[in-house]
């Protein structure tokens, strides 16, 4: 596995939303809405000029947690039944990295962290270790420790994360150099200036994708992308049996090569509102489909849908719910979207 370049791909985006017209700023914040109705009238931002309001014919919430959605009045849910959430993740680099004197090593991380643990190295006996991946050369992409109890809604509790996610990197340097070969002379470069969130609210839509429909690799009239990640719910705590329920779904809740199931259009419409769509990780959809679908590539579907039906809805002079998803789905193919149920009863 190799790691995404970050900064390349920071360019790519800014050139192709350049390319596309898109009007488009930094450093600015959505602060609150405006509703009349069930529609969104105004999207209140503050940014360095000062407060002012973007008014449009559709919204497209992508900001992840939900958040104009949920200020417009959509319902949502948020975590297990108690409240829990999946922890975040400070994700960071690392210099001076020998990834193939770590590979003829052997060693693995199920060797090396019982070990850690009995030394008392780290705070929390984090059994759950995505690892870390070469980015280029010795440089070392690590998706590493979690930020147990961060509710990303909540500013204070996303200043804590970030606070324990920045001191939690020289536990795992020590870790690293003294347990693993291959990181002896490893050395911090850079954290990210934001926590890695795996899990906020849920806006609840026209509908809910399930764990069934992952089961039974469902077929929807209106979907709009086909996808085949595992069920990846990070344990909300450091226990022995919370890791070992993830570990069994991980293991179990997965498919074979070739199988999916489909994201229908109903899930990026909320309830109550109809001139709004949601994409990414804050879709419609219960806990263990959120696990599957929040990663990169199922955010990219739904990004791409939901601009598309958004697009598709302003020309024909529409809203969300009588927009002909059929039409939706053949600009989609066009564009090159895997739909191979597209127009199929």
């Amino acid at each position: 596995m190799v790691g995404i370049k970050a900064e390349v791909l920071k360019r790519v985006y800014d050139e192709l939303v350049s390319e596309a017209g898109a009007d488009f700023t930094f450093c600015t914040q959505l602060i609150a809405v405006e509703t009349d109705d069930n529609l969104v009238a105004a999207a209140v931002c503050a940014a360095k000029s000062g407060i002012y309001a973007v008014k449009a014919k559709i919204y497209i919430d992508c900001t992840g947690d939900g958040d104009l959605a949920a200020l417009a009045g959509a319902p949502f849910e948020k975590g297990d039944e108690h409240g829990n959430l999946m922890p975040g993740t400070l994700c960071s680099l690392w210099a001076n990295v020998d990834f193939e004197a770590w590979k003829k090593s052997g060693l693995s991380h199920q060797d090396a962290l019982p070990k850690a643990f009995k030394d008392g190295v780290f705070t929390h006996h984090d059994r759950h270790l995505p690892g870390m991946w070469p980015v280029s050369g010795n440089i070392g992409g690590g998706n590493i420790g979690h930020t147990f109890g961060t509710d990303g809604t909540d500013e204070r509790s996303l200043t804590r994360g970030l606070v324990w996610g920045r001191k939690s990197m020289l536990e795992y340097e020590r870790y690293y150099k003294g347990y693993l070969k291959g990181f002896e002379k490893m050395e911090l470069v850079a954290t990210g200036s934001l926590l890695g969130l795996r899990e906020t609210r849920r806006i609840m839509g026209d509908y809910v994708l399930c764990l069934d429909d992952f089961k039974n690799r469902a077929v929807f009239d209106d979907e709009i992308g086909r996808y085949s990640y595992p069920v990846d719910i990070h344990p909300s705590g450091s226990g022995e049996s919370d890791f070992a329920k993830f570990k069994d779904e991980w293991e179990n809740l997965r498919f074979g090569k070739g199988e999916n199931y489909g994201i229908p259009y109903r899930c990026l419409v909320p309830r109550e509102l109809t001139n709004v769509l949601v994409a990414g990780r804050c879709i419609s959809a219960d806990r263990y489909v959120q696990s599957s679908v929040r990663v990169m590539p199922g955010c990219y579907i739904t990004g791409q849908a939901a601009g598309t039906a958004a697009a598709l809805a302003v020309e024909k002079a529409t809203d969300t719910r009588s927009l002909d998803v059929a039409d939706v789905q053949a600009r989609l193919v066009k564009m090159g979207a895997f739909l191979p149920n597209a127009n199929k009863s």
